[in-house]
């Protein structure tokens, strides 16, 4: 777990930075509609304002999602960053991979409802994969056996929803 931890803040140091703020919804935002109904041109023309261009998105997802930033996550599924991409973290000693997904759930810094938020944006995504793997310790378990592991029944129920296993 020492590991993961590390490694979760590493990636907050490299991720590219936009100028967004580190937790951009509110901890009683499960309440609100998951997707805006803005269409992919608009989403787009809302993050090249924000100066995110297109080969940027899949990063930023997982920069969101790791932030908490429920705006942005938001705006880049709709512009079609993809939800399942797994980015790469290694060390000398460690390495692992995570999804917008995975490290959303995984984040310990996110506040219960924020964390809430996020993963139910990105499991409202239409291709979205809700039976990644995270690295716990020196373990392998699906996002589900995480949540559960780790007390989060809501997110636990939400993915089953979504067909994880």
């Amino acid at each position: 777990m020492k590991k993961t931890l590390l490694t979760l803040l590493l990636a907050l140091l490299i991720m590219p930075a936009v100028g967004i703020s580190l937790v951009s919804c509110s901890e009683d935002a499960a309440s609100e509609s998951v997707l805006p109904q803005i269409s992919r041109k608009e989403a787009r023309a809302q993050l090249k304002k924000k100066g995110i261009k297109k080969k940027q998105y899949d990063d930023e997802l997982f920069s969101a999602a790791f932030k908490g930033n429920c705006d942005l996550v938001q705006l880049l599924i709709i512009a079609g960053a993809d939800v399942n991409k797994r980015h790469v973290f290694s060390s000398e000693e460690y390495s692992t991979s995570y999804t917008p997904l995975s490290i959303a759930i995984c984040s310990g810094s996110l506040p219960p409802g924020v964390k809430l938020m996020v993963v139910k944006n990105l499991l409202a995504a239409p291709d979205i994969n809700p039976n990644v793997m995270v690295d716990v310790g020196d373990e392998v378990k699906t996002v589900l056996e995480f949540a559960e592991m780790h007390g989060m029944t809501e997110i636990a129920d939400m993915l089953r929803a979504a067909g994880a296993e």
